[in-house]
């Protein structure tokens, strides 16, 4: 396993060689007004980079609260990785290198790689089979939960195998 320096050394360099463009386009200020002018990309990365350190490269990965962005950087960050993602239904769907968007809908024409975020409200039951998943995540989600957090780490913990990690 790398270690949590190397891991955020490459996430930082996914967001600059492959999510930085030459000159700005509708994807990218997305990305700059949800993530990079606020410095939540910063956290992200450095959240991102601690649980790849404790999770094999293969893991099945349940991302609750999640953006497409989250997806497309776990899968160059652990590219054996399954994952995952419950939140706002979203597609990050990138076409080339600085060449992306983030839509509600699936676009027509094919593209290189199209990361999608499933609907769900997290404060209700998974979709998924219990013992699913190697690792459950949910960043920046509890706080704007209206119910009872309790229930959403009840859930989490349902879907995690045995000696499975709840990343919080």
């Amino acid at each position: 396993m790398r270690s949590l320096e190397e891991n955020e050394r490459i996430l930082r360099s996914v967001v600059a060689e492959y999510l930085t463009p030459a000159s700005s386009h509708p994807g990218y200020e997305v990305l700059q007004s949800r993530y990079l002018l606020n410095g939540h990309i910063n956290r992200i990365i450095r959240s991102y980079a601690k649980v790849a350190t404790r999770l094999p490269e293969t893991a099945s990965i349940c991302v609750l609260g999640a953006s497409p962005l989250e997806g497309f950087l776990l899968q160059r960050l652990l590219p054996k990785c399954s994952c995952t993602l419950f939140g706002s239904p979203e597609h990050l769907v990138y076409d080339s290198v600085g060449h992306y968007q983030f839509l509600r809908a699936l676009p027509e024409r094919p593209y290189q790689t199209i990361i999608t975020s499933r609907r769900h409200n997290i404060e209700t039951r998974l979709p998924v089979e219990s013992q699913s998943y190697d690792c459950v995540v949910c960043f920046e989600a509890l706080e704007h939960l209206r119910q009872d957090p309790l229930s959403l780490v009840v859930e989490a913990h349902r879907a995690l195998r045995p000696d499975g990690m709840l990343f919080l």
